[in-house]
């Protein structure tokens, strides 16, 4: 069994945070930014972008095709892209990531698998980071390299939760949210001080300090994934799955106790066939396209 694993905030279109120019707690949030990368908020961008080119060189091409070629050796063959800090508790994954794990991947050029190859994708917090275009040839790529029957399983920002988290001005969420932030920043004085958060805040740093740039919601991923070619479509909740492997397998919620409230997860099974051909995935990419232009 191969499994796939995708998290989030490692996209190469959302590289540069550090040139966000934020509202009201600007530099605070600024920081906030740097530090969904880094640990330590202090660390120079110029650090962090050293480790990136040299992971790129060593995991994204010296030894990539060794690494992968050796894993898919196993029977059970599973890979996590882009787990950052939070990867995957679980045996026999294969972590790529642009700045850790065993291989470099860049998601928006082909992945570097075999067609009709994997058992299982999962990606958590990540295809929000992509604008709508690059996420359905990401899609498409996940379709081509999946096995008949195999399953992918997303977890994104619910756009409909946050809508109703911003209409009902929850305070209980607002406050825990704000805490989440101080936990995460916890050296900085400016959002130390603050004792809540506005509703448009709170959608803003959703949005715009993580560098957010497309909002999802089940119907457009439902849609989406069906036009590609997926069917047997379902909404999950945190940690909940049909499947074992996918059983409590979301991390966010360790560093974000308000993940669950508007986070949804989907998963999809490839239609039980032979891989479509690239003419057919690419007329099905054109066709999303062309109805959301």
């Amino acid at each position: 069994m191969l499994t796939t694993v995708t998290d989030a905030t490692r996209a190469r279109s959302s590289l540069d945070l550090f040139s966000v120019d934020m509202f009201s707690c600007g530099k605070s949030l600024r920081r906030l930014c740097l530090a969904t990368i880094s640990k330590s908020p202090k660390k120079a961008p110029w650090l962090i972008r050293a480790k990136r080119w040299g992971h790129w060189l060593l995991r994204g091409h010296i030894s990539r095709r060794i690494i992968i070629q050796k894993h898919f050796q196993k029977l059970v063959r599973n890979i996590q892209i882009a787990p950052g800090d939070l990867p995957i508790q679980k045996p026999d994954w294969l972590r790529t990531d642009i700045y850790t794990g065993d291989i470099y991947i860049d998601c928006t050029k082909r992945l570097p698998f075999p067609d009709n190859s994997v058992d299982l994708f999962f990606f958590e917090h990540f295809l929000e980071h992509l604008h709508y275009e690059p996420a359905v040839q990401f899609l498409s790529e996940i379709y081509r390299t999946l096995k008949p029957s195999g399953t992918v399983r997303i977890s994104v920002p619910d756009l409909k939760k946050l809508a109703q988290i911003y209409v009902a001005q929850d305070e209980e969420v607002l406050r825990e949210f704000l805490s989440v932030l101080q936990k995460i920043v916890p050296d900085d004085a400016v959002l130390a001080q603050r004792s809540r958060l506005l509703p448009s805040e709170f959608i803003n740093v959703l949005f715009y300090a993580f560098d957010h740039s497309t909002a999802w919601d089940f119907e457009l991923m439902k849609e989406t994934l069906e036009t590609i070619g997926f069917g047997d479509i379902e909404e999950f909740r945190e940690g909940e799955s049909r499947r074992e492997e996918l059983q409590a397998i979301e991390r966010h919620g360790e560093i974000d106790t308000t993940n669950s409230l508007y986070t949804f997860s989907i998963e999809a099974v490839k239609s039980n066939k032979e891989i479509a051909g690239q003419r057919e995935l690419a007329s099905s990419v054109k066709r999303i396209l062309s109805q959301r232009m």
